[in-house]
């Protein structure tokens, strides 16, 4: 169950996932290279997601352990100090490989409030 400081945190987190699914959809790697603006909003989600995990209570974030909490909350760190294309494929593997089990551990989360 959530601690109820953290569930603010978790709307925002399941917010700012579903926004990147929605703006996303369709896309490659190179599309998301070639669009600046989505590419822009789809870090701004990620910086947001990034802050809100980092201020979870330690019981909400060991509720879902497989989520790697110390991962989600650097992607605030690369997204700040990567300036080349290198952030660009992060940004896009997190999107591909990661935001889906996230949604659904922050969805589990929430339910069991």
């Amino acid at each position: 169950m959530a601690a109820p400081d953290s569930q603010l945190y978790l709307v925002q987190m399941l917010d700012n996932i579903e926004r990147i699914r929605l703006w996303t959809t369709g896309h490659t790697l190179e599309t998301y290279r070639a669009n600046l603006m989505l590419r822009d909003a789809g870090e701004r989600c990620l910086e947001r997601i990034s802050g809100a995990s980092r201020r979870l209570s330690h019981e909400t974030r060991a509720a879902q352990p497989q989520i790697p909490g110390r991962k989600v909350a650097d992607i605030g760190n690369v997204l700040r100090h990567e300036y080349d294309d290198v952030a660009d494929a992060e940004v896009w593997r997190i999107v591909v490989d990661d935001l889906s089990a996230q949604r659904s551990a922050v969805q589990s989360m929430l339910e069991k409030r």
